[in-house]
């Protein structure tokens, strides 16, 4: 049994807040980036303070320090859900680390307490000290760009972050988000640079105030291990076949395996930013159905910051623009 969604965004108002800055983040003292007004919900009532990813599913703030899992096919939205999230943790102060793989959050920089780092093949990261700006700023959150950059560089940068995390305990909530987290924490590769660290952070960071999400289109590439943690997932559109049997692996119960097909099915089915919400701790509590743990829901479409995930133009012979056709308009499963 699920719930259907209500089919609107809701309505957010604005509001500012000043921007502090970030300094010494690279080895040659680069310029963090970024400085724009804001969306923020209203400063009273019930959901003043939690993660609003649409009307169905309004997270509590303790996600910060839990583990969490997003995924679906290429263009299903998961990118934009992730978007939605991080500024929502913005807008409650909520700190969070994001490692961009694709450079598609880069507009969250836009907001006035996130900061983008980026760096390239000649110019690397100096982890102890961005770890250390992070423990000394605990309203800052950090994008790191990871686009400039190869796997290998990106694998060491973030197996170092996790272990400088450990080093510091910190003892307060922070999500760290692993964008195309198959790279990061592949299944089958324990030797990958980043491979052993993520698995520790999802397994013991808790105790520290740290929680994990990790984003991918495939979820049967990423190691078990690291997804076994997770105790909520969003699943937008996904239609290779071993990625459905990832995601039924991880959100099947009992013995009756026919509710669990047909959520594959809608699963199969869904339209880009609809997606299902499986937690059994958390969906109850939302939608107050003890023995509901899975909402269909939509990912509200207003945005505060510029979302870079989209494709680019493709431009015809002649000097024309081709511009991918429309499609038909779905209801939510199909």
């Amino acid at each position: 049994m699920e719930t259907e969604y209500s089919g609107k965004d809701p309505v957010i108002p604005q509001s500012n807040v000043p921007k502090p800055s970030f300094e010494g983040i690279f080895d040659d003292e680069q310029d963090a980036v970024g400085s724009q007004d804001w969306v923020a919900t209203p400063s009273s009532g019930p959901d003043a303070t939690k993660i609003i990813m649409s009307n169905e599913v309004k997270f509590p703030p303790e996600i910060t320090y839990q583990k969490m899992f997003v995924t679906g096919a290429s263009g299903s939205g998961k990118s934009w859900t992730v978007g939605v999230i991080a500024e929502e943790f913005s807008r409650l102060g909520l700190q969070f680390v994001l490692f961009d793989a694709l450079g598609a959050h880069s507009g969250l920089s836009q907001l006035d307490n996130v900061i983008e780092v980026v760096p390239d093949m000649s110019k690397t990261v100096n982890v102890e000290r961005l770890v250390q700006n992070i423990a000394d700023n605990p309203n800052v959150s950090v994008v790191v760009n990871l686009a400039h950059i190869d796997d290998g560089l990106a694998q060491e940068l973030v197996g170092e972050y996790c272990e400088e995390m450990f080093k510091k305990r910190l003892g307060r909530a922070l999500m760290t988000i692993f964008e195309e987290c198959q790279d990061l924490v592949p299944q089958g590769k324990s030797a990958v640079r980043s491979h052993g660290p993520i698995i520790k952070l999802c397994k013991k960071g808790r105790q520290y105030g740290y929680g994990v999400m990790l984003v991918s289109q495939r979820p049967h590439e990423v190691a078990k291990a690291a997804l076994t943690q997770c105790t909520t997932y969003i699943i937008h559109n996904v239609i290779q076949t071993r990625d459905l049997m990832a995601v039924q692996d991880q959100i099947a119960q009992g013995v009756d395996k026919r509710p669990t097909r047909v959520l594959i099915d809608k699963i199969r089915a869904f339209d880009s930013g609809e997606c299902l919400v499986y937690s059994p701790d958390l969906v109850p509590k939302m939608i107050g159905q003890a023995n509901v743990h899975n909402v269909l829901t939509k990912t509200r479409g207003n945005r505060t910051t510029t979302h870079a995930g989209d494709n680019v133009t493709i431009e015809i012979k002649g000097g024309r623009v081709w511009n991918k056709p429309e499609e038909a308009t779905r209801t939510i499963a199909g």
